[in-house]
């Protein structure tokens, strides 16, 4: 039985339609993803940031070490609005309670306790998960899970506890860090 022409055009039309749901459907998730915000980008941010508290400090008290538990109410208001917090949810970033900048071995001075697998971001599947770090003499670097598990992260202190605003957390700080 042959096909009219109008049966012809509505089959040649039901196609390209058909066809064009295909491209735009495979399409679609390309267009719609997601956005680098939160995660591993805050993260990266916050151990900048805090880094930069870390070095103007230093800078201020014309020295190279720090002992966090020294710190003033002036210079701990650095640490008020550090970038990224607020996209973190309940993870932390971790501050190593003595900073030294003389030193040339590889220091951990900030980490972010969780890890995140939106950085770098992938076309196809995801990155692997890795913990942001500030790292003396490497910058901001993403760990692996198991370097992050290696490291010795006694004493190391959450950034929101070093804020002006938090006087009973430094003195717990003060505290522990004397002993």
């Amino acid at each position: 039985m042959a096909l009219t022409n109008t049966q012809k055009r509505r089959v040649a039309i039901a196609g390209v339609s058909l066809l064009a749901v295909a491209v735009f459907g495979g399409l679609l998730p390309l267009a719609s993803k997601s956005s680098n915000c939160g995660g591993n980008s805050a993260a990266m941010a916050a151990c900048s940031d805090v880094g930069s508290a870390l070095a103007w400090i230093t800078s201020e008290r014309e020295t190279n070490s720090l002992n966090l538990a020294t710190l003033t109410e002036a210079e701990r208001k650095e640490f008020e609005w550090i970038a990224g917090l607020s996209w973190l949810g309940d993870a932390k970033v971790l501050v190593n309670p003595r900073v030294d900048f003389d030193t040339t071995n590889d220091v951990v001075l900030a980490v972010c306790n969780r890890a995140f697998r939106n950085v770098p971001q992938k076309l196809i599947g995801q990155a692997p998960p890795t913990h942001a770090a500030l790292i003396r003499n490497r910058g901001v670097v993403l760990l692996p899970v198991d370097e992050f598990n290696g490291l010795n992260l006694d004493g190391f202190v959450n950034v929101r506890d070093l804020s002006a605003k938090t006087e009973a957390s430094m003195k717990v700080l003060v505290k522990q860090l004397d002993e």
